[in-house]
């Protein structure tokens, strides 16, 4: 069927063509038309605009169904019951799909598929699946989640076979370009779900862009670390989801990074209430190491600097629950809906922590921005914002 008018495509067609073509396309659109500027009625294959005109297309069929697209995060959707209870949540990838739901949501599967075409179908409850380049498979007696990138290292020759054979004493720019192949396809595995790698990672990308030739052998270590089998458990928490609370840590290494650079790290979480006195169920939902920008003077500034970064992901993991979980909510009103979900703040630095808590300075007048920012934050009302040193939680 013809587009809209709104997802109309227009192709132009490089010049030169012979007269014996253009008198072809005069006899396919008619007199008067140009022969250099086509309209497409349909997405066409192998354009750059098909992936976009599915998501449209996709997108306006699941909103006849009563799935509405998260604000803050573009590809997923949601269904809610008339109680408001959460029914059927959709994660799309360009042609990847995933489906969860309750057991009213196979009608909606049902007729989606009447509706659009697609490709296979399986089911992460018969064994490993792949979905936007990470493996998973779901236990269909408990329900955990199991994620693992064992299968990407195997079948990427370049980080289960490969290595960088290398005998100079100056890395070269073919060297360099080759480490940077590998290094970008050791990050994926790490986003997807090595966190273990991601240090590894940014240490030996500061130390190719200095050319040093240490970065060889991080590179050969991170290789064999990559080789080596890992799954990552997503067990169940034992509450609900509107009891878990949020925990951003973060910790922070001033000047042992190349060219006296500082080194900080962040996990988001969910957990069981508990762990505030105990061990208890997590779920991990983000990690990063990366080398801190900003330019920082001493270790409480480093710290303070990664801790803003922990609290700002820390408060958008509340902000996405409150989307994806309240038929009610308003962007607008984001932090009303958040301060359901206690969030805490954890920082592995007893100076920082004072600084928080108002019994500390620094000399660092830009980390005292951050400083106050996040004490404003803390003591907000309603909003449900805690700040913990390492020591006092478990």
């Amino acid at each position: 069927k013809p587009l809209p008018r709104e997802r109309e495509v227009y192709v132009r067609l490089p010049g030169g063509y012979p007269e014996y073509v253009k008198d072809e396309i005069r006899k396919l659109l008619g007199a008067g038309f140009r022969v250099d500027l086509l309209r497409l009625l349909k997405g066409g294959f192998g354009l750059a605009e098909s992936p976009r005109l599915w998501y449209l297309e996709y997108k306006a069929t699941l909103k006849e169904l009563g799935l509405w697209e998260l604000k803050l995060v573009p590809g997923m959707f949601r269904a809610f019951h008339p109680n408001g209870e959460l029914r059927a949540v959709v994660c799309i990838h360009v042609d990847d799909t995933r489906y969860a739901g309750d057991s009213t949501a196979q009608e909606l599967w049902d007729e989606l598929h009447k509706r659009l075409k697609f490709g296979a179908l399986r089911k992460a409850t018969d064994g490993w699946q792949k979905f936007c380049g990470r493996w998973e498979r779901q236990d269909p007696q408990t329900c955990e989640f199991y994620y693992s990138m064992n299968e990407y290292v195997k079948k990427n020759p370049e980080i289960s076979k490969g290595t960088i054979e290398f005998n100079g004493k100056v890395l070269t720019e073919s060297i360099k370009k080759e480490i940077g192949s590998l290094l970008g396809q050791i990050s994926c595995a790490g986003r997807q779900g090595r966190p273990d790698l991601m240090y590894g990672v940014s240490h030996c990308q500061q130390l190719a862009g200095l050319s040093d030739p240490e970065a060889i052998v991080w590179l050969k270590r991170l290789l064999q670390r990559a080789r080596q089998s890992m799954e990552i458990k997503i067990s169940q928490l034992g509450c609900g989801l509107d009891e878990v609370i949020v925990v951003s840590a973060s910790d922070a290494a001033f000047a042992a990074q190349p060219r006296q650079g500082s080194q900080g790290g962040v996990t988001c979480l969910i957990g069981h209430p508990k762990i505030l006195q105990q061990k208890a169920p997590t779920v991990i939902l983000e990690t990063q190491s990366v080398r801190i920008n900003r330019v920082v003077r001493c270790s409480m500034s480093a710290e303070l600097s990664m801790a803003a970064t922990a609290f700002e992901h820390g408060d958008f993991t509340r902000a996405v629950m409150a989307e994806l979980l309240d038929h009610q909510f308003s962007l607008q009103d984001w932090k009303w809906f958040s301060s359901k979900w206690k969030h805490y703040l954890v920082i592995d630095a007893k100076t920082g922590y004072d600084v928080l808590n108002d019994e500390g300075v620094t000399a660092d007048r830009k980390i005292m921005i951050d400083a106050a920012v996040l004490r404003e934050a803390m003591t907000e009302l309603s909003c449900e914002n805690y700040v913990r040193d390492r020591k006092s939680v478990v």
